[in-house]
């Protein structure tokens, strides 16, 4: 199982390189965690020397205060990116803050530019004090990295770091090297795949930290999207700029302008429901891909599939993609709560990690109202499973409160002005869109039995490519009982069944929806009441309803939507829980 682990992040490297070697990086850290190989680690450290992050990270950071603020937030963060720049601050700080930067390096997975990095400051005598000397050796004793151990036995047997170091020091160091055992091997196919990934490596162009400086407007992404936007270009290709400065700067109001801008950015189709295999196959694939246009589409199905799945893709996700547009989708998996066994809880547990990793202040409101809503959910979860959520949260909540948010420098400030600006202009075609869906859609909603209605909203998303106006059109003013038109609208149900569901889709049964001219007719109302649910109770999507059923136990905790759907004449069917079990 742990080569196949170590094969999978080999994989992501070896397609991301040599042009996108951020993620590459990211999974060969990865990987080396799982197989500790001398091998594996100098590919680390050769992309890492390539990539030269440093100088992006700490670009503009002036002031010891600031230095300092900048440290704290790179030393919660996981990203693998972020080594260089923790490794470069980690000595800048007083005698007595030296010991607990280095000590902070320890909580991070094991990464070999750590390690190495240790054990080259003891060499050279870098740790002056002894409670950094202390802090350092601790942080190797948790790594317990065998690749170093022959490197870190010379430091201590031989040169300037020997007379630094007391006797009892050094026996303690030499003993724990004894213990780490052998270093980890790589198969012959994952040697053979390592060495071409070395040879990817070597054709990654070098970083500015090191060439010569490209031009303000290519150098620094802010300005970069500033320059596509005011020039009227790809939209797309300034939301990648926007998340690239986002990434370096996370300010609020730089993910702000993150949405603003996808909002008018050509939608692309939702994914399709596909079996979980190939859903997840096809999930993977589209985020190694990197095109951030892709976010929201991998965002809207994060939360479907088993627990595992969706543990899986939240984990993959923020591992190999930082974007502020994720943070949506998280909270939405927490206010929906899909899954209620405590084994399960693992996706709920993996959400709040990546919220407090991609550290978003935003999240607050939302995270507060998620806590309220948990009161008279323990008939459906239990309350072992909602004392664990809710303390889960609680230290979300605190940790994201704890320090205030980034402030906008001045360029910054005058670069989103601008980028406001040209957004404005860009604006009116959008709101146009919205203004005349929402129009088609309450003619609808009004008519529910009008085909002409149906068939005119139909033609306006069939040129957009929206799959509803095909089963519009397809079972408008009838569905056909069989031959091509029936198998295609079955295929689109199967298919795209979720996305068709809309509003009504955190309270309905996705299993069970039927379809009418394009629309839910005929649904099980959901037992659990989230947050999103209890929102959309009287959305005037539940109008093309013809009938619904409801399991006995579930009806009190749904009165208002009862009633409700009897004011629109909606047949009711009262199941029995036995009735109701699978």
């Amino acid at each position: 199982m742990k080569a196949q682990s170590v094969r999978a992040h080999l994989d992501v490297a070896e397609r991301h390189l040599p042009s996108r070697p951020e993620p590459a990086l990211r999974a060969l850290v990865e990987g080396y965690a799982l197989a500790r190989n001398t091998s594996l680690g100098d590919a680390v450290v050769g992309l890492s020397a390539k990539l030269s992050t440093r100088p992006s990270a700490l670009r503009g950071v002036t002031g010891e205060k600031e230095l300092a603020r900048t440290w704290a937030r790179l030393a919660k963060s996981d990203d693998p990116l972020d080594v260089e720049p923790l490794l470069h601050l980690a000595l800048d700080g007083s005698p007595g803050e030296v010991p607990k930067r280095v000590g902070a390096l320890g909580r991070r997975r094991t990464d070999p530019r750590i390690s190495r990095w240790i054990v080259a400051a003891i060499a050279r005598g870098a740790f002056t004090h002894d409670d950094a000397r202390q802090a350092a050796m601790v942080v190797l004793y948790g790594m317990g990295d065998p690749t170093i151990a022959p490197a870190l036995r010379a430091a201590l047997e031989d040169g300037p770091a020997r007379v630094a170091l007391t006797e009892p020091f050094v026996e303690r160091a030499l003993k724990a090297t004894r213990l780490w055992g052998p270093e980890g091997a790589l198969t012959e196919t994952e040697q053979a795949q390592l060495a071409r990934i070395v040879g990817r490596i070597d054709e990654v162009e070098i970083s500015s930290g090191v060439s010569a400086p490209a031009p303000a407007s290519d150098a620094e992404p802010l300005a970069r999207a500033t320059r596509i936007l005011e020039d009227g270009g790809d939209v797309a290709l300034a939301i990648a700029a926007l998340v690239e400065a986002w990434q370096a700067r996370p300010l609020a109001s730089i993910a702000e302008r993150i949405e603003a801008a996808t909002r008018l950015a050509p939608p692309r189709p939702p994914l399709p429901r596909l079996p979980r295999e190939e859903a997840l196959r096809i999930f993977f694939d589209l985020e190694q891909r990197g095109d951030v246009g892709d976010t929201p589409r991998l965002v809207a199905i994060l939360h479907i599939g088993t627990s595992k799945e969706v543990t899986a893709r939240i984990e993959h996700l923020t591992t190999y993609r930082a974007d502020p547009r994720i943070v949506g989708g998280l909270l939405q998996l927490l206010s929906m709560m899909p899954f209620s066994a405590t084994s399960a809880y693992g996706a709920y547990a993996a959400a709040f990690k990546a919220l407090a990793k991609l550290g978003d202040a935003r999240a607050l409101p939302r995270l507060l109202a998620i806590r309220a809503s948990l009161a008279g959910l323990e008939s459906v979860v239990g309350g072992s499973f909602l004392g664990r959520f809710s303390r889960d949260a609680e230290r979300l909540i605190a940790a994201l409160g704890k320090e205030p948010p980034l402030s906008p420098r001045p360029e910054e400030a005058a670069s989103l002005e601008r980028i406001d600006r040209a957004l404005g202009r860009r604006v009116g075609s959008a709101d146009e869109v919205e203004e005349r869906e929402a129009s088609l859609l309450a003619e609808i909603y009004a008519r529910p039995d009008d085909d002409d209605a149906r068939l005119v909203y139909a033609d306006w998303l069939s040129q957009r490519g929206d799959p509803r106006g095909e089963l519009i059109a397809l079972t408008c003013p009838h569905a056909p009982a069989q031959g091509p038109a029936a198998a295609r609208s079955r295929e689109i149900v199967a298919t795209f069944g979720h996305t068709l569901l809309g509003p009504l889709a955190p309270a309905v049964v996705p299993t069970s929806a039927v379809f009418e001219r394009g629309f839910v007719s005929d649904c099980r109302i959901a037992s659990k009441r989230t947050e999103a649910a209890a929102r959309i109770v009287e959305h005037p999507a539940w109008s093309t309803l013809r009938a619904y059923s409801i399991v006995e136990p579930d009806c009190e905790r749904w009165a208002d939507l009862r009633r409700h759907l009897a004011r629109l004449g909606v047949g009711e069917r009262i199941v029995p829980r036995a009735a109701s079990d699978p």
